[in-house]
């Protein structure tokens, strides 16, 4: 394993403290009595469950359909399979993965708290379109500050709020040049995800986080 299971539980409880909107828990990558390979996790009745196969036992992370709770094994490997041991690379491997579960499943707004649409007093979306989610806010609304030329000058949705077409930006740019390489679309993105959350900076690397959200789109 990459971690003791103190080590585990630490980074899930970190882990858990900035994504409070989900449920990260531990699993165990595991051989069996007769000899299956998988993973042991605690299920949604706080029952301790196997699930077989070679896919479970070498995974980082898995979600299960239709579940919102996230699974964080001890094993952290390498693109090559290889096992990491080291512990700043393990632990920025972690987090790297836990990100990759949350956005590749649930996308940006549940991923950061979003929340829901703010209202007025009678109950209408505000003209902004802001969320009451504010951590998601300040993502959106730093990445408009460092492209707002780009986005001033993008012709679509120029008749919808800043805060939309900001959104609406990075949706379509992404969907349009496979995560915006020519963009550079994740890396803008990276840099508001950091500064909106600077309690990960020390915990993973720019070009990590440009990676993940680039691969997850």
């Amino acid at each position: 394993n990459s971690f003791t299971a103190e080590e585990h539980q630490d980074l899930i409880d970190f882990i858990n403290g900035v994504f409070p909107q989900f449920t990260f828990e531990g699993a165990t990558a595991a051989m069996t009595e007769d000899g299956q390979v998988g993973s042991f996790f605690t299920n949604s009745e706080g029952r301790q469950t196997f699930m077989p196969g070679a896919e479970g036992f070498a995974a980082e992370g898995f979600v299960l359909s239709g579940k919102d709770k996230i699974y964080m094994t001890r094993r952290m490997t390498r693109p090559d399979g290889s096992l990491i041991t080291d512990p700043k690379e393990a632990v920025n491997r972690f987090v790297e993965v836990a990100f990759h579960e949350g956005i590749g499943h649930f996308g940006l707004r549940k991923m950061f708290d979003a929340g829901t649409q703010l209202v007025d007093k009678d109950g209408k979306e505000v003209e902004s379109k802001r969320f009451t989610g504010e951590k998601y806010n300040r993502i959106i609304d730093g990445f408009y500050r460092k492209n707002k030329k780009e986005i001033d000058a993008w012709p679509e949705y120029q008749n919808e709020p800043v805060f939309r077409r900001t959104e609406e930006f990075i949706a379509r740019k992404f969907a349009e040049t496979g995560a915006g390489a020519d963009l550079n679309i994740a890396e803008k993105l990276e840099v508001a995800v950091r500064n909106a959350l600077p309690v990960l900076r020390d915990r993973i690397g720019a070009a990590q986080m440009a990676k993940i959200i680039k691969d997850v789109q």
